[in-house]
Order: structure tokens, then C-alpha cells, then sequence
């Protein structure tokens, strides 16, 4: 055994060009046989924030590609790939030291769209923003005979702090205009 390599056999040459000796072989004459040895280096995910990869490291000999990567997840965002310090890293990246890779992320976006129910029409119908923001200002529609009350998605009351966490329909609530 030796650290941080894989035993690739016995060979006659030092560097791995000669004779491979097994169990097997027939000797006929006394030999100076050699350890041949492959690099191992391991991948270890830092997932920034996201779901842990499982498992947490992957292992390849020097020269070979690191394969599939995990992809992990994280509420708002978008998986972007891994980046070793400035470098990104794909399945198709070689193995030629250990590393750590960390997740990229971008920022999802998600849109509010006002339903008036019969009042005025705002302008714009819809709002976009990403995901941790708040919805910032708000519409005011007006109608005839009629007070604007609140934006509701379902029975949750929707507002210009509001944190942005998906997609939301906003209908307006109505009270009867008092005289």
C-alpha cells in the first residue's frame, strides 16, 4: 500500500513499460520486479448552502474523468455547477489532485399577477422579482362604489414587505364604500 495511490501491479520496468508479472506468470530466471503505482485523489462537495451530496466525496485515479457529479438543491435557487476556486469542474474534468468543489448558484426569480376582480386594471399586471426580495410597491386599483382593502393569495394577505418565495396570483379584496 501506499498513501494517496492504487497498486497497478508488477512490473519489470520502474516505469510501468516493461513485463507485467502476476500470479500467474512463468519465470525462468531471476528478476527485479516493480511497484506500479496510480494516483487517487478524492472530490469533496461543499454545497454552499444547499442539500448535502451523498456521498460527500468521490474518488478517481489520476487522468480519469470525476464522472457524474452530484447535483444538489436549494430553495430560491438554481443549481449552476461547481467551481474549484475560479476553476469549474465537470463530469468530464480529470482527476489530478485533491480537491474541493463548491456549488454555484444563481438567484430564481418569481412573478406576482394582479387579479382586480373588477376593479381597474394595474399597469403593469405583473411583478417580477428574485426570491428573498420583497414585493416592494404595490397597485392600488380602484372601483366604483367600492374601498380597496388588501391583495390576497387565498387567505394570505400579500403586502409591499412580503418576502418573495414563488410565483403568487394577488386577487384584490373590496369593503362597500360607505356615504
Amino acid at each position: 500500500t501506499r498513501a494517496g495511490y492504487v497498486f497497478k501491479g508488477w512490473n519489470t520496468k520502474k516505469d510501468g513499460t516493461g513485463t507485467t508479472i502476476t500470479q500467474n506468470s512463468t519465470v525462468e530466471k531471476n528478476l527485479t520486479v516493480y511497484a506500479n503505482w496510480k494516483g487517487e485523489f478524492t472530490l469533496t462537495y461543499n454545497s454552499n448552502g444547499g442539500s448535502t451530496c451523498n456521498p460527500g466525496t468521490v474518488t478517481k485515479e489520476s487522468g480519469e474523468a470525476w464522472g457524474t457529479l452530484c447535483a444538489p438543491t436549494k430553495t430560491g435557487y438554481t443549481f449552476a455547477g461547481w467551481k474549484n476556486g475560479t476553476t469549474t469542474v465537470t463530469k468530464d474534468s480529470k482527476a489530478t489532485g485533491n480537491i474541493t468543489v463548491t456549488a454555484e448558484w444563481t438567484t430564481n426569480s418569481y412573478t406576482l399577477t394582479y387579479n382586480s376582480n373588477g376593479g381597474t386594471t394595474c399597469s403593469p399586471t405583473t411583478v417580477t422579482k428574485s426570491y428573498g426580495s420583497t414585493w416592494g410597491t404595490l397597485c392600488t386599483p380602484t372601483r366604483s362604489g367600492y374601498k380597496f382593502s388588501a391583495w390576497k393569495d387565498g387567505t394570505t394577505t400579500v403586502t409591499s414587505s412580503t418576502t418573495v418565495t414563488g410565483n403568487r396570483t394577488v386577487t384584490a379584496e373590496w369593503t362597500g364604500a360607505s356615504y
